[in-house]
């Protein structure tokens, strides 16, 4: 779901930021109401890749880039790691932005 490493998952497990659940065959399993509170991500949103993003905007990902650091786009920073993640209605809210504007 979170598309993070094995390592960044068992680092959070071990420090007790992420809950698990032991399964009999010793397999770890994770609640999703426990990772979206990671993440800070309401339930059942949709978390887009910089790729995903750019072309549901038609842009580059380096313009994706540049309207999170404008701020007109909010972005969510793995746990762990360096990547980010975009709420899907965040950037769907983005792109009716940028066509109205372009319609006026």
């Amino acid at each position: 779901m979170l598309q993070v490493s094995r390592q960044t998952v068992n680092t959070l497990r071990r420090a007790g930021a992420l809950p698990s659940v032991r399964c009999a065959d010793g397999t770890h399993r994770y609640p999703e109401d426990a990772i979206r509170q990671l993440v800070n991500v309401a339930p059942g949103e949709r978390l887009l890749r910089r790729k995903e993003a750019a072309a549901l905007l038609r842009v580059g990902r380096q313009t994706v880039t540049d309207h999170e650091l404008a701020g007109r786009l909010p972005s969510v920073r793995l746990p762990g790691s360096r990547e980010r993640r975009y709420p899907e209605s965040e950037v769907r809210r983005l792109a009716a932005e940028c066509q109205a504007t372009l319609t006026r």
